[in-house]
C-alpha cells in the first residue's frame, strides 16, 4: 500500500531561536525556518512515525527598531530534521563581528554524531570563517569547554579566541590565533574573570593560589595565596597592578536585553526593565 498519503496537513514551527544586541541598536537573530507534514494512518505504525520534513533552514540576520531586517547568512540545518541549533554570540572585544555556533544530531545509530561548528561572520557583510573547536582539540584527546569558564570567548579584534578544554580531570586555558594556531597558557581549578588585561585564575594547591595571567606576554604571576589549609589568606600582592584590577569593584551598567516574544516571531528591545521597542521578524 503507498504511504503518499498518509501526511497530515503542514505545520509551520517557524521562530525566532536565538538573539543578541549588536553595535549600532540592532538585534541579530536566528530564525529557524521549519515546516514538516505529520505522520498519519500506517506512516505513524508503531510509534507515531517520522513526519515529511518541507523546510529546515536557518537565517541570521539584524533586525531593527523599524522592522528592517538585513540578512547576513542562511545555511540548511546539516542535521536530523528539526534537529539543529544556531546559537549567536557577540563579543566587546571582537565588535565588528559575530559568531554563530552551529549543533546538532547527525546519526540515530551508535557511534551518534554531532555537528559542532563556529562561524565568524562580519557584520558589515562578507564570507564567514569556519572552524571547527571541538575537532581541533579532540585530535589531542580533548573535550572543549572547561566547568567554570565554558567553551570559548573572542579577546582580539583580529579573532583571537580563548577556548577553554578539558582532559581528564584536568582544565586548560589555550589561545586560538586567527591562523587556527593554538597555544595553552594555563591549567586551572577555578576561573577568575577576563579583565582588560589579566585572565584570573586559581589553583587548589595547597596552598591555594589565584594568579593573573598577562595578555601581553601570557606569563603567570600569583596575586592571592591562602596557607596550607586553605583557610586564610597569608599573602596578597597589594601593589601589584594586576591585583588591584581584579578587586575592582567598578559597577557597570546593566546591559541591555533583547527578549522573544511569545509568539516567537517578535524581538523585545528592553533597556533597565523597559522595552524601548519591538519588531517583528518578516519572512
Amino acid at each position: 500500500m503507498s504511504l503518499a498519503g498518509c501526511y497530515g496537513p503542514v505545520r509551520d514551527q517557524s521562530r525566532i531561536t536565538a538573539a543578541e544586541i549588536v553595535p549600532g541598536g540592532g538585534v541579530v537573530v536566528t530564525y529557524h525556518l521549519y515546516r514538516y507534514r505529520p505522520a498519519t494512518g500506517l506512516a505513524a505504525y508503531p510509534d507515531g512515525g517520522i513526519p515529511k520534513t518541507l523546510l529546515d533552514r536557518f537565517v541570521v540576520g539584524v533586525l531593527h527598531s523599524d522592522g528592517s531586517f538585513r540578512r547576513l547568512a542562511a545555511m540548511p540545518s546539516g542535521t536530523l530534521p528539526g534537529a539543529g541549533s544556531v546559537s549567536l554570540r557577540w563579543f566587546p572585544q571582537d565588535p565588528e563581528h559575530l559568531y554563530a555556533i552551529r549543533s546538532g544530531q547527525l546519526t540515530t545509530s551508535l557511534p551518534l554524531r554531532e555537528l559542532s561548528q563556529q562561524l565568524r561572520y562580519p557584520l558589515k557583510g562578507g564570507k564567514p570563517q569556519r572552524f571547527s573547536l571541538r575537532a581541533e582539540f579532540e585530535h589531542g584527546g580533548r573535550k572543549l569547554g572547561a566547568e567554570g569558564f565554558g567553551d570559548f570567548a573572542a579577546i582580539g579584534a583580529d579573532g583571537t579566541l580563548l577556548v577553554g578544554t578539558t582532559m581528564g580531570q584536568r582544565k586548560e586555558l589555550w589561545v586560538r590565533a586567527p591562523s587556527g594556531a593554538m597555544r595553552r597558557v594555563a591549567t586551572f581549578d577555578r576561573f577568575d574573570g577576563l579583565h582588560p588585561d589579566y585572565i584570573f585564575y586559581s589553583n587548589d594547591g595547597p596552598p591555594f593560589t589565584t594568579y593573573a595571567l598577562d595578555r601581553q606576554t601570557w606569563r603567570p604571576r600569583p596575586v592571592l595565596r591562602y596557607n596550607l589549609q586553605n583557610t586564610q589568606q597569608e599573602w596578597q600582592a597589594r601593589q601589584d597592578p594586576a591585583f588591584r584590577q581584579l578587586n575592582d569593584s567598578t559597577v557597570t551598567a546593566t546591559p541591555d536585553q533583547p527578549v522573544i516574544g511569545a509568539d516567537g516571531q517578535t524581538i523585545r528591545y528592553i533597556r533597565n526593565g523597559r522595552e524601548l521597542w519591538s519588531a517583528r521578524v518578516p519572512h
